[in-house]
């Protein structure tokens, strides 16, 4: 489980804008308000968490941050939360946040428990399955004193206050780089401030390869030197490189760990873009339209490598997204022909 659970990044609201409480969609979804939140703490029958609501049913759901699926219910009362999904998040300063959705739409549920799941990857449909008398989405965010304390006896926290805090940086630039370095922060990759364009730390780099590759480490040491011992014990990074935290990563060195990161497997699936436009700007930029299949002619590059050309790599090399749920066709009922008369 732990080689396969991604760290969570930047998080978002479930449900209408992903930045904004109140705000309508690009594509023309009403803004959601929040009709009620927790209640005070220690207070009998007290509310766990938010309702959402804009007067209508139907909306996605999606994922309020990276992380893996431990509940996925599409049936059944559910203690009251009805349909309902639980996401397990590991935090980048340690611990653990659970994200819970409730009363979603019958048959909307499109993830499985085992699942992992990215920042804004669509979950359901709002709906008013369980203990609820009006269409709206249930969302809590709760944090276990330890990964044995079950999501429903974790401590509640004020969910909109908790995503608010963890907002990801809004990027004025267009730039290639944009998509890539967003799904670099909401996948736990990359820090909301970075420099994309400067050249690549070695330092930054073992952080960014040990939060992408699959390895059995729980926790990530905080010493740079001693986080590079053991992403080399764990087969994930090169033995042979002669490189300080400090110094800058060359060429030929990326290139032989982006082949042991391609044997080792990344934890976090690509971004969700065209895969005509990846594989140009892949050329654009690197030369080839799948270069992570290519890693030895990346030694022959001249020049440094960045940040952001490192999290286009990453994105090469990462699995693609599952595709989203289609609804299955209706079957077509033929009448029988009638039996002629004699």
């Amino acid at each position: 489980m732990f080689a396969r659970w991604g760290w969570c990044g930047a998080w978002e609201y479930p449900v209408g804008d992903p930045l904004a409480i109140g705000s309508a969609t690009a594509d023309g979804v009403p803004g959601y308000q929040v009709n009620r939140n927790i209640g005070p703490p220690g207070h009998a029958g007290a509310h766990q968490g938010a309702d959402l609501d804009n007067r209508r049913g139907g909306d996605p759901v999606r994922a309020a941050a990276s992380g893996l699926v431990i509940a996925a219910r599409d049936s059944g009362w559910n203690g009251g939360y009805g349909n309902c999904i639980v996401i397990a998040h590991r935090l980048p300063e340690g611990g653990v946040a659970y994200s819970v959705y409730a009363h979603l739409a019958p048959k909307s549920v499109a993830v499985a428990s085992g699942s992992s799941v990215l920042a804004g990857e669509r979950l359901a449909r709002v709906g008013h399955t369980g203990h609820a008398t009006t269409t709206h989405l249930h969302f809590e965010v709760r944090i276990p004193a330890n990964l044995e304390e079950p999501w429903e006896n974790a401590r509640v926290v004020d969910p909109i206050a908790f995503v608010a805090a963890r907002l990801p940086v809004r990027r004025a630039d267009s730039t290639w780089a944009a998509p890539y370095l967003a799904w670099g922060e909401r996948a736990g990759l990359v820090p909301p401030e970075c420099e994309a364009e400067a050249p690549l730390r070695c330092a930054d780099w073992w952080r960014l390869a040990a939060r992408a590759a699959r390895h059995p480490l729980r926790a990530l040491p905080a010493d740079d030197e001693a986080l590079r011992d053991s992403l080399v014990a764990a087969d994930v990074l090169d033995r042979n490189a002669d490189q300080t935290p400090a110094g800058t990563v060359h060429w030929n060195e990326l290139a032989r760990d982006i082949g042991k990161l391609g044997r080792a497997g990344l934890r976090v699936t690509a971004p969700r873009l065209d895969r005509a436009e990846h594989q140009r700007c892949c050329t654009a930029k690197l030369g080839a339209a799948a270069p992570a299949k290519h890693a030895p002619d990346l030694a022959r590059r001249h020049g440094t490598p960045t940040l952001s050309l490192a999290c286009l790599l990453l994105a090469d090399l990462a699995p693609p997204p599952p595709a989203p749920p289609t609804k299955p066709a209706k079957p077509k009922h033929h009448r029988k022909a009638k039996p002629a008369h004699p």
